[in-house]
This record gives C-alpha cells, structure tokens and sequence, in this order.
C-alpha cells in the first residue's frame, strides 16, 4: 500500500528473492543483522538477493494498493521452507519521485503487506505431506 508519493511521476518497483537470512528490527542499508554486513550494500549482492526479478508493479498513485506476483518464489518456499528469506522491493528506474510503502508495523493493520496465497488444482494439503 502506497501510503504517500513526492510527485506525479510514476516508478516501476520490481520484487526480488532473497536468499541470505536477515533481521527485520536490526538490517539496515549496509547490515543484514547487527553483526553482518551485506554482500553488496543495500542487500544487492549475488549472495543477498536473486538478480532476477519475481514480479514487478508500476506504482503512480498514493493510497493506492499495488500487487506483486510472487508465485515463482512461493513455490520454491513450498519446496524448500527454510530457503525463505522473504523478498526485496526496488525502484529500476533513476525517477525523480519518492513511494512511502505501509510496513508490516503501520498503525493501520488494514494497510499492512499482506502474502495471499490462491491454490489451484491439488489440494494445498498434498503439497505439505
């Protein structure tokens, strides 16, 4: 959920695995936790994040939602649960505008990221087993 935008300008976010382990409360740009840094900063490493996109959204408005398709990643969560290391989101376009996106702490719960999950054909159940 786009909570604001600086401008009128649109930007293509695109959604990245990632595959090293992180901490939410302690990563920032150049830390994955406390103690360990990023591969490259910003958790743009080969070893941090897949190089290829999972899904992409073009965000233009503010108090907008905005989808990424994840199914790619999602299945490969289903295969291998401890390879989920979650994913990145980042801008690919050099634009001039700046998204505020609601976090998984945002005071509206209504706001907040959310995974939906659609199955199709066998049940999930079997999946799992």
């Amino acid at each position: 959920y786009s909570i604001f935008q600086s401008n009128m300008n649109p930007m293509t976010l695109e959604a990245y695995q990632m595959k090293a382990e992180w901490v939410e409360e302690e990563a920032t740009y150049n830390m994955a936790d406390a103690m360990t840094p990023w591969d490259a900063a910003g958790g743009n490493g080969d070893l941090d994040r897949e190089m290829v996109a999972v899904g992409s959204s073009v965000f233009s408005d503010e108090q907008a939602w905005y989808a990424f398709s994840v199914t790619e990643a999602v299945q490969q969560w289903v295969a291998d649960p401890m390879g989920n290391y979650g994913v990145m989101i980042k801008g690919t376009e050099n634009v001039s505008v700046q998204y505020n996106i609601a976090s998984s702490e945002f005071e509206s719960a209504c706001r907040r990221p959310a995974l939906f999950i659609i199955f199709s054909g066998a049940s999930p159940l079997a999946l799992v087993q």
